[in-house]
């Protein structure tokens, strides 16, 4: 972690804090401005200057560094928790979606293409898993038009659940994926959401990779499609 936490130092100029998740799935989603909205101005501000500090300590202090660091594992580990006792739903969930891919569906995005009738169905489930979204925040999603919703972070969510499916599809082994490596696979959609509305991310894992580009290249079509 000290080394990652480093590397941010060093090539601090180009990375931005985002605010958080909560901040985010509460904002009205619009096109203008959209990267700046997601950025923490103070927090990305501040981030070189406090790393460098704190990673400079020596001694009793960069024990209390490291404890710092590490102060958030029982909260990652429940988080964890969470994702694993939900990766069974999910995996279910993902195997039904594939069983409404026809095997021209299938074909085409084993040869990187995407139909038309593949976008529908990606189209229809993710404005669904939107609306239920900002319907359990308490928010009605025919207040917002659909032209807006795609720049929201719950349709974002939505996407990269529907290209971790697809990528699956194209793979295949999900049904006999166990539940600890489901939770992870879960864990990067979060990474892969907010990848949508930047150049993608930087990962070693070669299937977040590709679930990434997908849901780029998705995102980008639906927003071609309601901007038409």
């Amino acid at each position: 972690m000290r080394r990652s936490l480093r590397y941010i130092t060093i090539f601090s100029n180009q990375v931005s804090v985002l605010k958080s998740g909560r901040t985010l799935l509460n904002m009205r989603p619009r096109g203008t401005g959209l990267q700046s909205r997601l950025i923490d101005y103070r927090l990305t501000k501040g981030l070189r200057r406090n790393l460098m500090f704190n990673l400079g300590q020596t001694g009793l202090a960069a024990f209390e560094v490291d404890g710092m660091i590490r102060s958030d594992k029982p909260g990652a580990d429940a988080a964890h928790a969470a994702y694993l006792k939900f990766s069974k739903e999910a995996r279910d969930g993902m195997l039904r979606d594939h069983g409404s891919l026809s095997n021209d569906e299938i074909r085409a995005l084993r040869q990187g293409t995407l139909v038309p009738s593949l976008l529908e169905k990606v189209q229809r489930r993710a404005l669904a898993t939107t609306a239920k979204l900002f319907k359990d925040q308490g928010c009605d999603l025919q207040s917002i038009p659909v032209r807006d919703a795609v720049y929201s972070l719950q349709f974002r969510y939505a996407i990269a659940t529907e290209s971790l499916m697809m990528d699956w599809s194209v793979s295949a082994g999900l049904s006999t994926r166990s539940d600890k490596n489901v939770a992870n696979d879960l864990i990067d959609l979060s990474q892969v959401a907010l990848g949508t509305y930047f150049d993608g991310v930087l990962a070693l894992d070669v299937r977040l990779l590709r679930v990434a580009g997908l849901a780029r290249v998705l995102v980008a079509e639906l927003i071609k499609l309601h901007n038409n």
